[in-house]
């Protein structure tokens, strides 16, 4: 689908939250893409469902404009006239979408009615699972049969309206040749790989800590399971390397629980929400970094690690068996 532009291109991006309330590999990802084509002369604007309010707010970052609307519950973001509203007068000819809400579904109904490119890019492995929400959903239910039931048809219509999407899309984006075959096969599709890429350091000289540091950077929730890198600087006390944890969003409860195990080691530093470019100073100087996830797409962490010449230590996370073949760790 070409759109002939008489002035300005215009293209919307959008993820669950901006980078000023998280630093997640969606918010990363989006807002350097972002940048490149604001510095390419487009016109672009930014939504994230993060305002802590009812209201909108606005904000920006150089010549982006920011909008963060509320979060809406379940199912009503179908029926968000506000989301609409921003849209229809911000003349958005382009939507680049990292995110598995029902927005993406809202959004392709009105590309479809106002002539405009709908963009869908993957974020994550478990997206290639068709009933990723519903069978999450049937492992965590209860006894509750009425509320089960209720999540379960809310999540079915989740996967719905998201695979839908997948299929109909003017282009799927995936990282790795896994998710390509599994969307291939999926959804009967041939998506689009565009590898993960990341701005090059301004220096290539970077001086490693001694004693040698050993990193784990993420934002903390189960998936990513930060208690193996908590027992690994256990199972480590007595030696040199000294062990840092660089923790994001998550909740409460979760990071009061990893604070207590961490204030028990004397080997490890806990660091909370730290701005990028502190944790990329942090990348320079790890003589290792260490990734304990289930699974990933091809993870930000990767990509600053080896451009700062940091070998790569992980349990299970190996996209296309890139680590291996390329002996990155």
């Amino acid at each position: 689908m070409e759109i002939q532009e008489a002035g300005q291109p215009t293209i919307c991006f959008f993820t669950h939250f901006s980078l000023s309330t998280k630093i997640g590999g969606a918010e990363v990802k989006s807002i350097y893409l972002a940048r490149s084509f604001a510095e390419r002369g487009w016109r672009v604007v930014y939504i994230a469902r993060d305002s802590p309010d009812k209201e909108t707010k606005i904000t920006y970052d150089d010549s982006i404009k920011i909008y963060h609307i509320p979060r809406k519950l379940h199912l009503t973001y179908l029926f968000d006239f506000n989301y609409l509203k921003i849209i229809r007068m911000e003349k958005i000819r382009f939507f680049y979408f990292r995110n598995d809400s029902p927005y993406n579904f809202l959004t392709w109904v009105y590309s479809r009615l106002f002539s405009c490119v709908f963009v869908h890019a993957n974020t994550s492995d478990w997206y290639t699972n068709p009933y990723r929400f519903t069978s999450h959903t049937w492992s965590l239910r209860s006894r509750n049969l009425f509320k089960t039931s209720l999540l379960l048809v809310e999540y079915f219509l989740m996967d719905f309206f998201l695979n839908f999407c997948i299929r109909h899309s003017d282009r799927t984006i995936v990282e790795t040749d896994f998710q390509y075959e599994s969307f291939s096969r999926e959804f009967g599709i041939k998506p689009t790989i565009i590898r993960g890429s990341h701005p090059l350091p301004t220096g290539d000289d970077f001086v490693k800590s001694n004693p040698p540091e050993v990193l784990w950077v993420a934002n903390a929730k189960p998936l990513k399971r930060p208690e193996l890198f908590l027992h690994l600087a256990t199972q480590m006390q007595g030696d040199r390397a000294q062990f840092v944890m660089v923790v994001g969003k998550t909740s409460p409860t979760y990071l009061t629980e990893l604070r207590k195990k961490a204030d028990l080691l004397d080997n490890l530093t806990l660091h909370e929400e730290l701005p990028l470019d502190e944790v990329e100073r942090l990348f320079e100087r790890a003589s290792v970094f260490v990734n304990t996830s289930e699974y990933e797409s091809i993870p930000n962490t990767y990509i600053q690690a080896w451009l700062r010449r940091t070998p790569v230590v992980t349990l299970e996370c190996d996209p296309d068996g890139i680590i291996e073949q390329n002996q990155l760790g």
